[in-house]
C-alpha cells in the first residue's frame, strides 16, 4: 500500500534478476507472464523535481506501483524480491520504492530495443535472467530532515556497454550530483544452494526427527506437526538466497537420507508388494530426487511431503500400523460390549422350530505390539442355557479329593461341553495368525490380550455376602470397594461358553477360556491353580524369557497372569513367582 504524504523522485540505473511468474494472460499464440523479480539493484543518479508517471510509462517498460510487491502470505522458502539502494558514500541499504518504471538498455546500435516482457537477458539459471538499464522511481521524503534543495538535475551518461557496474554518487552542497571515483556495487546473489550444510546442522536435523518420533508417541498430532516442520526446515534454501537455484546445488543430509529409504522402500515393494505399488513408489522416488535440485522451493516442499506420506503409507500398511489407536491411544478400562438381544428363531434335533435371542459382542484390544485386533462374535441364548445347566451338573462333583484330581475334573468337564460352541471365535485368531504372518508367540499373545481386555469379575460358588466375609483379604478388599460379583456358581468357575456371552470371569475362568481357544490353535499350553495363592493362571508353552516357568513334556510352559492387562508371556505377579506353589491341572497333549 502507498503511504501517504510527500515522496522524492529518482532516475537511475538497475541491474536485477528475474524469472517468468504466473502467466498473465495469453491471446492467440502468446504468453504473457507476470515478471517475478528475485534480486534488484538501483543506483541513484538524478533526483528529479517532480514525475508524470503515465507519461514514463511509453513504449516498452516495466511498470511496478511497489517493489517488493507485497504478499499477503508466502509458502516456506518463497521469498520476496530483494531491493538494494546503492547511495551516497558507498552505502547500501534495502527499501521499498514506489511507482517504478524501467527500460532496458540496448546491447548494440543494431537493435532499437528490446521488449523487457520477452526473455531477454543473460541467462544465469533455470528461467532467470540478469538485465539492467535506466528506472525512475520515488520513495516516501523523510518526515525528520528536510530535502535537501537541488540545482537542475544532472544525467551522468551511462557506458553500458564496458560495465555493468553503475557509477556512485553524492550530492553536494550546492544540491548537484558530483562524480566520485567509481566503485564495483556488491555483487548479485550467485543463485547457489547446497554446498553442503555444517555437520551441527545434519545432526541437528537428525536430532530432530529422533525427538519428533518420540513426541508421537505420548502426543502423536504435535509430533506430526513436529516431523512435517523438520522435513520442510530442511529442504528450504537459505535465508540470503533466492528461490530459484541452479543445477550446482547438492542435496542436504535430511534429502540423502530420505531418498535412501525411499529406495529401501522400493526394493522391499519390488519383493513383497504387488507391482502397481512397486512401479508408484519408483515413479514418486524418481520425482522426489530429481526435485532436490534445480528446483524451486515450492516445488521442493510440495514433492518432499508427497514422498513422505507416500512412504509412511506404505509401512502402515506392511506393518498393519493402526492410525486409528496411534492418535487415539488404548483406553485403560474393557474395550468389549455388548447389544440388546435379537429375537431369532432356531431348529432343534427334531426339526422344530424353537424361539431365541441371539446376543452380538464386539471386543476391540491391542496386542504387546501395538497392533489392533477388532473382532465381533454372536452367542445365543439357548447354547448358553445348555452350558449352564451342564455347568451346574458339576455342584455334585466332591471338592474333599485331591486339588489336583477335583480342579481337572472340573476344567476338562468344561472345556469339553464348550469346545465345539467356540469355533468362530479360534478361527477369528486363526486368521488373524495367517494374515498378519503371526509366530506362535504372537498368536498367544493375542489371545491373552483379548481376555485381558474383558473386565475382571469374580464368581462364586457360594453368595457375595458369603464370599466377603469368607476372611480373604482380597476378596474382603474387592467387596468393599462395591465391586461386582457372580453368585452360586458351581465350584466358583464359569464355563468358557458363559464366560463369552456374559463376559463376567476371575482367574480360573480366563485361564480355561484361553486354554480352549490356544489348543483349538495347536499351541500348547496348561491351566495352573494355587491353594497357597488362591489363584489360577495359564501356562504357554512358546518362546519368553524370565524364570517363571514349568516343565511339561519336556517343554516349558510359562505362567501368563490375565486377570489385569499389561502382563505378556512369562509375566505374573512378583508375589506369585515360586514355582513350587503352583499345580498343573489341566495341559494339551
Amino acid at each position: 500500500m502507498r503511504p501517504a504524504g510527500n515522496f522524492l523522485h529518482f532516475e537511475g540505473t538497475f541491474r536485477g534478476i528475474y524469472r517468468g511468474g504466473k502467466v498473465a494472460a495469453s491471446p492467440g499464440t502468446h504468453t504473457f507472464k507476470v515478471i517475478d523479480w528475485l534480486w534488484l539493484e538501483i543506483t541513484p543518479v538524478t533526483k528529479l523535481e517532480h514525475r508524470l508517471v503515465d507519461e514514463e510509462r511509453v513504449s516498452n517498460f516495466f511498470f511496478a506501483s511497489e517493489l517488493p510487491m507485497p504478499r499477503g502470505w508466502r509458502l516456506p522458502g518463497q521469498r520476496s524480491t530483494e531491493v538494494i539502494l546503492v547511495g551516497p558514500e558507498r552505502k547500501a541499504f534495502a527499501g521499498t520504492i514506489y511507482d517504478a518504471v524501467m527500460w532496458v538498455n540496448t546491447p548494440d546500435q543494431n537493435q532499437p530495443e528490446i521488449i523487457i516482457k520477452e526473455s531477454s537477458g543473460k541467462p544465469i539459471a533455470q528461467d532467470a535472467f540478469e538485465i539492467n538499464g535506466t528506472i525512475r522511481f520515488s520513495i516516501p521524503e523523510p518526515l525528520t530532515a528536510a530535502a535537501p534543495t537541488l540545482a537542475a538535475p544532472t544525467v551522468f551518461p551511462l557506458d553500458t556497454a564496458t560495465t555493468n557496474a553503475a557509477p556512485s554518487f553524492t550530492f553536494n552542497d550546492s544540491g548537484t550530483a558530483a562524480a566520485q571515483p567509481s566503485f564495483t556495487p556488491p555483487p548479485p546473489p550467485i543463485l547457489q544452494t547446497g554446498t553442503g550444510k555444517k555437520a551441527s546442522g545434519c545432526a541437528g536435523n537428525i536430532g530432530g526427527v529422533l525427538l519428533a518420533l518420540l513426541l508421537m508417541k505420548w502426543m502423536p498430532i504435535v509430533g506430526i506437526i513436529a516431523l512435517l516442520g523438520i522435513l520442510l526446515n530442511a529442504i528450504q534454501l537459505p535465508k540470503n538466497a533466492p528461490s530459484t537455484v541452479t543445477g550446482n546445488e547438492k542435496m542436504g543430509c535430511l534429502s540423502i537420507v530420505l531418498v535412501l529409504v525411499a529406495f529401501g522402500t522400493c526394493a522391499h515393494a519390488f519383493l513383497h508388494a504387488p507391482r502397481v505399488t512397486f512401479y508408484a513408489l519408483l515413479f514418486i522416488t524418481i520425482i522426489f530426487l530429481t526435485t532436490r535440485v534445480n528446483t524451486r522451493a515450492v516445488w521442493k516442499v510440495l514433492f518432499g511431503i508427497i514422498t513422505l506420506l507416500s512412504l509412511i503409507g506404505y509401512w502402515s500398511v506392511n506393518t498393519h500400523f493402526d492410525w486409528k489407536r496411534f492418535l487415539h491411544p488404548p483406553k485403560t478400562e474393557g474395550r468389549v460390549r455388548s447389544e440388546p438381544p435379537v429375537p431369532i428363531e432356531v431348529t432343534d434335533r427334531n426339526g422344530n422350530k424353537q424361539p431365541d435371542s441371539l446376543y452380538r459382542h464386539t471386543a476391540e484390544w491391542d496386542d504387546f505390539m501395538n497392533r489392533s485386533y477388532e473382532e465381533t462374535y454372536s452367542t445365543t441364548l439357548g447354547q448358553f442355557t445348555q452350558s449352564s445347566r451342564m455347568h451346574q451338573a458339576l455342584a455334585g462333583v466332591d471338592p474333599r479329593g485331591d486339588v489336583q484330581t477335583y480342579w481337572t475334573s472340573i476344567y476338562q468337564a468344561l472345556v469339553t461341553n464348550d469346545a465345539a460352541k467356540l469355533d468362530s471365535l479360534a478361527h477369528y485368531f486363526a486368521d488373524q495368525r495367517d494374515s498378519l504372518s503371526l509366530n506362535p508367540t504372537e498368536t498367544a499373545e493375542a489371545v491373552v490380550t483379548f481376555i485381558q481386555e474383558i473386565p475382571y469379575y469374580l464368581v462364586h460358588s457360594g453368595t457375595c455376602e458369603e464370599a466377603a466375609n469368607a476372611g480373604n483379604d482380597f476378596m474382603a478388599e474387592y467387596h468393599a470397594e462395591g465391586k461386582p460379583c457372580l453368585a452360586n456358581m458351581a465350584a466358583g468357575i464359569q464355563g468358557p461358553y458363559e464366560f463369552i456371552h456374559n463376559l463376567k470371569g476371575d482367574c480360573d475362568t480366563r485361564a480355561v477360556l484361553c486354554y480352549t481357544i490356544l489348543s483349538k490353535l495347536g499351541i500348547p499350553c496348561s491351566v495352573w491353580v494355587s491353594e497357597v495363592y488362591g489363584h489360577s493362571i495359564i501356562g504357554i508353552g512358546t518362546a519368553a524369557s524370565g524364570n517363571n516357568y514349568k516343565p511339561v513334556g519336556g517343554q516349558r510352559h510359562f505362567a501368563t497372569e490375565l486377570t489385569a492387562k499389561g502382563f505378556r508371556l512369562g509375566m505374573i505377579s512378583p508375589d506369585h513367582t515360586d514355582m513350587d506353589n503352583w499345580i498343573i491341572t489341566l495341559k494339551t497333549s
